[in-house]
């Protein structure tokens, strides 16, 4: 993104203007009539709003969009001067909406899904409807990356878990871990956990198909697309069920491990926890 850089005001210079301008610590009191209206004739010309407005263009860095839409409003919220020259310059938004929103969709119809609270009947207002579609979609993006990282702690989580439970029953026959109340209390907390474990796993990676296949699919389409409807409200492909809650990993192997520490000799029950 770029913009042209226009000093606004002068400042004192050496010599004979230093005096005219008068010392630096000077009060500054309001200009006159003559001299306001001078000002406001030359900062709210059209053509230097429409410059730097229309020279504004967002690139393919991160960011680019969001600070065009800043400072777009921004600069209109400098002075209502230049707000009522941008609300009356179509050509000026038009342009805006070129160099930032190329591939916008044009505005069809009003739906109660959209994030509009009404149709854009302007430039200007399809100008900023974008922005807002802009922001809902990045939003979605960051909490699907945040979503996967939650999933990778959790798998790393379960792992842990799973690999302590594995060395709890290596360290210890199994007529122990039956016939001992303590020895079998710890037992069932290590397996507790390891079951806390995959249960948030999942729920984390339901969460996540859930919402990829949803919202973020949404918010991507309402990018290209202007009428989208939600697709939770849409009718699903039958035979279309979601996930299932997987198969806790001790169920698998408990039962298997148990059986295998019965007959195995003690010895290689010790070399198998070490």
């Amino acid at each position: 993104m770029s913009l042209p850089f226009l000093p606004l005001c002068p400042t004192g210079m050496a010599g004979s203007n230093q005096a005219e301008s008068g010392p630096s610590g000077a009060p500054v009191g309001p200009p006159s009539s003559a001299a306001a209206a001078a000002m406001g004739e030359a900062l709210g010309a059209n053509e230097i709003v429409a410059l730097i407005m229309t020279n504004l263009r967002a690139g393919d860095e991160d960011g680019a969009v969001e600070q065009a839409c800043n400072a777009v409003a921004t600069w209109l919220s400098l002075n209502k001067q230049h707000d009522g020259i941008a609300k009356n310059d179509e050509e000026m938004w038009e342009m805006l909406m070129q160099n930032i929103f190329p591939d916008a969709p044009g505005p069809t119809m009003h739906s109660v899904y959209n994030p509009e609270s009404a149709m854009p009947m302007s430039n200007e207002e399809w100008f900023y409807a974008m922005c807002k579609r802009h922001q809902l979609w990045l939003a979605a993006e960051q909490r699907y990356e945040a979503l996967k990282d939650q999933i990778r702690a959790a798998k790393r989580r379960e792992s842990n878990a799973e690999w302590g439970l594995w060395r709890f029953h290596g360290a210890y026959q199994a007529e122990e871990l039956s016939t001992d109340p303590k020895l079998h209390r710890l037992w069932k907390k290590i397996e507790r956990k390891l079951q806390r474990a995959t249960y948030d796993r999942h729920q984390l990676e339901k969460e996540m198909t859930w919402f990829e296949t949803h919202d973020l699919l949404d918010a991507r389409e309402r990018m290209k697309k202007w009428d989208v409807v939600p697709r939770s409200l849409r009718l699903q492909r039958q035979g279309a069920v979601p996930p299932e809650r997987p198969e806790s990993p001790l169920r698998q192997t408990t039962a298997a491990a148990a059986a295998a520490m019965t007959t195995m000799p003690w010895t290689m029950i010790r070399r198998t926890a070490d």
